[in-house]
């Protein structure tokens, strides 16, 4: 049994999440609810807290801002993991894949 099928498993945009998310692996009548149902009625949903809960999002950019920030501040309180920052500037502003053809810039 995997991760998926032993959580609350919420989309964001169910139709959407059956095509491209991890809800792609099970069938409809498997996911639990979307985030609008829970965001309509919180109440309803409140005995899931303390059940694994996998958040499919299906690339809304504002979503996954606002989870890696809840991630980030939860990290910071419980003192774990590592912050490092990712960044990649090209030499070459219109190829921002420009460490993918040259070595070079790869290792600097």
């Amino acid at each position: 049994m995997d991760i998926i099928d032993r959580s609350f498993l919420c989309p964001d945009f169910i139709d959407q999440a059956l095509i491209e998310g991890e809800c792609q692996r099970v069938t409809v009548d498997r996911i639990d609810a979307d985030l609008s149902s829970i965001a309509r009625r919180p109440e309803h949903y409140s005995r899931y807290k303390s059940k694994i809960t996998v958040f499919d999002s299906t690339g809304w950019a504002l979503e996954d801002h606002v989870i890696m920030n809840i991630f980030m501040a939860e990290a910071s309180r419980l003192e774990i993991g590592t912050e490092v920052e990712l960044e990649f500037i090209p030499e070459d502003s219109k190829n921002p894949y420009q460490f993918i053809s040259d070595p070079q810039v790869a290792q600097k």
